[in-house]
């Protein structure tokens, strides 16, 4: 007869066979109370040892841990034309009961095992093979599971039963004759049956059985028990073997850092795990990810839904990917572990795992974009040429700016809005004009001058998803042909000091002049150690150098000026995977 492999499958339940009536477990031999099943594959522990963390609540003949059992150490097998029992998964399982010969009686009483457990799935899975010798009824196989403290209560949950391999001559366990459900099979006993062997000689070998236990209740505190034996008389040996069949990994996932905000490093941290575990271990992950919904456009040409992202075509399997979202929205993220066993377990985020941890649903935020205004000198009867810079992680976001400024409608400001939608951080700028005459107007004709007016420039998105955002910056009118920041003794310890983010008017000469000035933060403190400086030259009427010092001559010439310590190394990559990160979108 060909021979299988059985596992216990469990999603996160563990099973064990009682003989006889159900006892409640020894707490010596107990796995700890609200754990799931432990060592359901009997992989703990030596060959002819005790089930580790199993209860053996009565022995008649024998409950041992079993390696390959043949006729060399059990004749009766070759009589039954058996070569060897081999565990139907990995390398040990649970013998219940004793081979005997056809001449041998068994010791009357129950050989019964059992643990209390926390299931974490609906279902729970597992195999036994049972071997009799003329039995006539008086020999009985239970499978039981209860309320934990209530061994009288009615059973937890159905059962039913799969031949893995019809081919090997396997028994039909629901219909076969010579197994006859008792009385209280499937009333105060989960499943019970007798053996019924007619005639004198017979012998019954079930083959490899997978059973499955549903309609459990994640979270209750159950016993499963299997028994086997004889319990009317000494009638001719009954034994049965069983074991583990495959508990399916658990697939669970969370996210790093939360919120998610668009435009940033985004890590899927894996937190799976293989109940069977070290015989059994997660081999490979696949990462699904797809969303938010592209936005003005639902459907393609054969109505399929179009989102910003789908990686379905191209799934990552890293097991802890990085991605950097290019938009706010809702992301449909799916994972699917598949251990050695090639069983697979998928969880998407927003669902609850099948141990019952809540898996995290992917939203990200959007981030409202940073805005920057320069204040300008504008001199009399001249225009007022605005300009500002916009920031924005959510690279595919699109903005709307206005500038406010009192006195002046904004639609009487001619602005034009050019965005960069360059990958990682979209960039824009904002320029504006204002003729001489509508500025007049607004610092009042005949104003004394300087004259200064507080302002805003206001960004929006067009997409939504952030609060408007506004920079403050002045617009400051200086009398024609002023030279308030001309340094004339040419003296850099006169230079004027500029706080920057302004642009500024200065009057130059044709030839031989030159203007010194001190660039100041914008709130008129000294630049710190490492700042970078922008300056710009614009409206120039001739070729004019423009020099840029680091410290004072007196201090010490220019090429002590050293960048050799800003040093990019210690900024690692190493752990961005950037064949995880799809540009497509």
């Amino acid at each position: 007869m060909k021979t299988n492999k059985f596992a216990l499958l469990n999603l996160i339940l563990a099973a064990v066979f009682v003989i006889g009536t159900s006892i409640l477990p020894a707490a010596p031999a107990m796995a700890l109370p609200g754990s799931p099943l432990t060592n359901s594959g009997f992989e703990e522990g030596i060959a002819d040892g005790a089930p580790v963390n199993w209860t053996v609540d009565s022995v008649a003949d024998a409950v041992k841990v079993a390696d390959t059992e043949s006729a060399s150490e059990f004749p009766i097998y070759g009589e039954m034309n058996v070569a060897s029992v081999v565990p139907y998964r990995d390398e040990l399982m649970l013998r219940i009961g004793a081979p005997k010969n056809i001449s041998e009686k068994q010791e009357p009483g129950d050989n019964t095992v059992s643990q209390q457990f926390t299931p974490n799935s609906s279902s729970l899975k597992l195999s036994f093979r049972l071997f009799s010798w003329e039995n006539r009824g008086n020999d009985v196989v239970r499978i039981d599971l209860k309320p934990a403290g209530s061994p009288n209560a009615p059973p937890v949950g159905s059962i039913s039963f799969t031949d893995p391999d019809p081919s090997d001559g396997s028994v039909n366990i629901a219909t076969d004759s010579r197994l006859i459900p008792t009385v209280n099979s499937g009333k105060t006993i989960l499943w019970e049956v007798s053996i019924g062997l007619p005639r004198r000689g017979d012998y019954l070998d079930t083959g490899w059985i997978e059973a499955e236990i549903s309609g459990l209740t994640p979270g209750q505190d159950l016993v499963l028990s299997y028994t086997v034996g004889g319990t009317k008389n000494s009638s001719f040996a009954t034994w049965g073997y069983f074991d583990n069949v495959n508990t399916p990994p658990v697939a669970r996932f969370h996210y790093e850092p939360t919120p998610a905000l668009e435009g940033g490093r985004l890590k899927f941290i894996d937190e799976s795990y293989d109940p069977d575990e070290p015989e059994d271990t997660i081999v490979s992950w696949q990462w699904i990810m797809y969303g938010p919904l592209e936005r003005g456009t639902y459907l393609t040409a054969d109505n399929s839904t179009r989102y910003l992202h789908d990686n379905r075509d191209n799934p990552w399997n890293a097991q802890n990917p990085v991605y950097i979202p290019s938009d706010q929205g809702t992301y449909v993220v799916q994972l699917t572990v598949t251990d050695t066993r090639g069983e697979s377990t998928t969880v998407t985020g927003g669902d609850v795992a099948i141990d019952g941890t809540p898996v995290p649903e992917l939203v990200v935020l959007s981030t409202p974009p940073k805005v920057n205004a320069l204040s300008v000198e504008v001199h009399e009867g001249d225009k007022a040429v605005l300009f500002g810079r916009f920031l924005d992680h959510g690279w595919l976001d699109t903005h709307k700016a206005a500038w406010e400024i009192p006195g002046i409608a904004s639609g009487d400001i001619p602005t034009i809005l050019r965005e960069d939608l360059s990958p990682f951080t979209n960039s824009g700028s904002i320029t504006g004009i204002i003729d001489w005459q509508t500025l007049e107007n607004a610092i009042g004709p005949g104003a004394s001058l300087p004259s200064s007016i507080n302002a805003k420039l206001r960004v929006w998105e067009v997409s939504g998803g952030s609060e408007n955002v506004t920079a403050d910056f002045t617009v400051k009118v200086i009398p024609a042909n002023s030279d308030e920041h001309e340094e004339n003794s040419n003296d850099i310890q006169g230079a004027p000091e500029l706080p920057s983010n302004w642009i500024y008017s200065s009057y130059l000469n044709p030839q031989g002049d030159f203007d010194l000035f001190e660039i100041k933060r914008p709130d008129d403190s000294s630049l710190a150690g490492g700042s970078e400086v922008l300056v710009t030259l614009k409206d120039v009427p001739s070729d004019y150098d423009l020099i840029l010092l680091a410290r004072f001559p007196d201090e010490g010439a220019a090429a002590d000026f050293d960048m050799s310590d800003f040093d990019m190394s210690d900024f690692d990559m190493s752990d961005f995977d950037m064949s995880d990160f799809d540009m497509s979108d």
